[in-house]
């Protein structure tokens, strides 16, 4: 799993300034590779035997697909407390909030499809999960990013009657997906090896 994170960081920290060709094209893959691994997480669910591959490019396939699953509607996973995070506003938002205790990180007249723009989380942030609700023009996107960096550590969740974390489920969809994967993988490698280790042709 520690491969997948490393891969998801990659996304959250572009090397300079987003465009709008560029967020377009960030939150269309992540909706897609969210569609694409449902797909194939109910394939393996109707017939266990597709997770079992020996193929290393399948299991590198489905790797990616799950960090690509992870980018959020604002085209990014994790954000740092104190920290500039460049994201991509869905069409028509005029407010983006931070929840569970509300923050608003941007106002504006109502965004084009996918439009930059760069927000700091208030420094002092409690780390772990949170919301960011974009409203305008009668509609709402909502997404779940993790929070790290100069964040504040808490030993027990206190806040009740929080928002429902949207990005969670497919956290674990993701994680079933993968280990799916994995496990098929690991166990018709092991099925190849003969008793002197050599590998099989």
């Amino acid at each position: 799993m520690a491969v997948v994170i490393a891969t998801l960081v990659t996304f959250s920290s572009p090397a300079q300034a987003l465009t709008a060709e560029e967020c377009a094209q960030l939150v269309d893959e992540g909706v897609q590779a969210r569609a694409d691994l449902q797909k194939l997480i109910d394939a393996v669910a109707d017939d266990p035997s597709v997770g079992s591959t020996s193929d290393p490019d399948t299991a590198s396939y489905v790797a990616d697909l799950i960090a690509k699953s992870s980018i959020n509607v604002f085209g990014f996973v994790s954000a740092s407390a104190g920290s500039p995070l460049e994201l991509c506003l869905p069409e028509g938002t005029t407010a983006l909030t931070m929840f569970s205790d509300p923050v608003v990180l941007w106002t504006g007249p109502p965004a084009t499809a996918a439009q930059p723009v760069t927000v700091v989380i208030p420094t002092g942030t409690e780390c772990g999960e949170h919301d960011l609700v974009a409203t305008g023009e009668g509609a709402e996107q909502r997404a779940t990013f993790t929070v790290a960096g100069s964040c504040t550590e808490v030993l027990a969740e206190t806040v009740s009657g929080a928002l429902p974390r949207t990005g969670a489920e497919i956290g674990r969809i993701a994680a079933l997906g993968l280990a799916l994967v994995v496990i098929g993988f690991s166990i018709t490698r092991r099925r190849r090896q003969p008793v002197d280790g050599s590998v099989a042709g």
